[in-house]
């Protein structure tokens, strides 16, 4: 995933038009990169226990942060699984992919 990544990232520097599959990947990357930031987030906000939830923790407030932003269209369940049919080679096209 990575490797398309970067691949996609060079062609879009060439000023090249950059593939659906290349998109793919870039969304995808964005996608998991938000899940495991959220799982961090998780684990630091366990940790720390009442800390985390005082008024003004800055934990806390990544906390939230993280979490809503986790729930946007742009990087939700169903752009990763339409990501997955992309790489997969069932859609040739995805609007607003």
């Amino acid at each position: 995933m990575w490797d398309a990544f970067g691949a996609a990232l060079e062609t879009s520097r060439r000023g090249d038009e950059v593939t659906i599959g290349e998109r793919a990947a870039m969304r995808l990357a964005t996608c998991h990169a938000t899940d495991v930031a959220r799982e961090v987030a998780d684990f630091a906000h366990d940790a720390a226990g009442t800390v985390a939830i005082r008024d003004g923790s800055p934990l806390h407030r990544a906390f939230l942060d993280l979490h809503t932003g986790s729930l946007h269209a742009f990087i939700n369940e169903r752009v990763t699984i339409d990501c997955a049919e992309v790489m997969l080679g069932l859609r040739a096209e995805v609007p607003g992919l």
